[in-house]
């Protein structure tokens, strides 16, 4: 099938939703162009009065509610800033006041990403601070003042990597993209410790986006700073989870049995310690790790979910497809869920309730390749050649060097 880039209404294969010269072109123009409404997916917060032009809230906020004036919007604030001839008192009061507006949009260093979603007025006021910033910083390099408005100039591109959905982007650009988001955030956070070498929610952000981006070492490095700086004794499951992904499992270990000491029955405790058995290849304490952690909470997926892939590894079927249709009955749009059981489904020869598996995974994210190259086995496995290689072409569209899917394509042209 055949789509159209939302950008420039160039024809493009139906799974992307932009082509790669526009992303380029956006990204290196102006990283928050994604406030395009496929990568907003969530509810436009209500942050702007109904009766009036949007603009942001100026004042205190009584309790929960936010109080508003009205006046110029601050996105044309913004754009009416001058830089020239400026000395370092405009620099700082220019400073100061987008550390406030960025305050009055949310972005505090507390913010909690995962449950919070901007407007797109929001991201295009962030666009137009990012670049008042870069054209002022020019000018004043080594004149910084608070360490606050680059930490939440840090959180912008925490959030933009943690949360824009990057099926967005092509294959080609897609990974690029989401590297120089992260570089972005870091290179914030270490303006705000090069100012305030102890600022704990640059070290905590940091880590806990580079514990993301799997850059383990980086990720340690800053939680072993936030746990020197006081941050809360959680941030130490954070920085074993970064131990865990860099091979330090010695160490990982040690920490955990001290936690076990005081909370025999943590669940994550026995989650993280089944991670550090699976690292070591021993698969069946890795299957008794993670039961001991969902018989302590009966709702961790993350814990379902890696029992599920072990014993897809040891070719444990049918036992994954029981933990599989468990995690559906939990949440029938858990998409991992879709695509284990079709794998589990797969191992035991059930073609159909594969098939329909690989459907829901697919219907859910066009990205997988391993899910379109499934798809085409089993159309060979049908007899139905062409269907075969089309789902083949699918894969090898987001990854052209998948070699499985390459050596299934000649296997099936032979049968033509």
């Amino acid at each position: 099938m055949i789509g159209e880039c939302v950008r420039c209404a160039k024809s493009i294969g139906d799974v992307y939703l932009i082509c790669e010269e526009c992303s380029e072109e956006m990204f290196s123009k102006n990283v928050f162009w994604i406030n395009a409404s496929p990568i907003i997916s969530s509810p436009v917060i209500d942050r702007y009065k109904e009766d009036s032009e949007p603009v942001i809230g100026i004042g205190e906020r009584p309790g929960d509610e936010i109080q508003y004036r009205e006046g110029p919007s601050t996105l044309q604030e913004i754009k009416d800033f001058q830089h020239e001839d400026m000395d370092k008192e405009d620099y700082l009061r220019i400073e100061q006041r987008m550390n406030n507006i960025l305050a009055e949009l949310g972005v505090l260093k507390e913010l909690d990403f995962d449950s919070y979603r901007f407007s797109k007025e929001d991201l295009r006021v962030f666009s137009e601070i990012f670049f008042t910033m870069e054209e002022v910083d020019l000018d004043f390099l080594g004149e910084k003042g608070e360490s606050s408005l680059y930490v939440r100039m840090g959180n912008l591109f925490y959030y933009t990597t943690k949360n824009v959905d990057s099926s967005y982007f092509e294959p080609t650009f897609r990974e690029e993209a989401m590297r120089n988001f992260y570089e972005e955030a870091e290179s914030y956070y270490q303006l705000a410790l090069d100012i305030d070498e102890e600022n704990l929610h640059a070290h905590i952000n940091g880590g806990d986006l580079s514990l993301y981006m799997e850059e383990y070492d980086q990720a340690k490095d800053h939680f072993e700073m936030a746990l020197e700086n006081g941050a809360d004794q959680g941030i130490e499951r954070d920085l074993i989870r970064a131990y865990i992904g860099a091979g330090d499992l010695q160490e990982a270990e040690d920490r955990l049995e001290d936690l076990l000491e005081d909370e025999p029955e943590d669940p994550e405790i026995w989650y993280l310690k089944g991670e550090i058995a699976r690292k070591r290849d021993r698969w069946g304490g890795a299957i008794q790790f993670y039961n001991k952690a969902t018989s302590n909470d009966d709702d961790y997926i993350d814990a379902y979910l890696k029992n599920g892939e072990v014993l897809l590894q040891k070719e444990m079927y049918s036992e994954a497809d029981q933990i599989y249709d468990l995690l559906l009955q939990k949440d029938d749009d858990l998409l991992d869920a879709w695509f284990g059981k079709a794998q589990a489904l797969l191992g035991q020869d059930k073609w159909g309730g594969a098939f329909q598996c690989l459907n829901e995974t697919l219907s859910r994210d066009p990205q997988i390749k391993e899910g379109w190259k499934y798809m085409g086995d089993i159309y060979q496995e049908r007899g139905e050649y062409q269907k075969a290689l089309q789902s083949y072409d699918r894969a090898l569209t987001i990854d052209e060097n998948y070699t499985a899917a390459v050596k299934a394509k000649e296997s099936c042209k032979e049968k033509l």
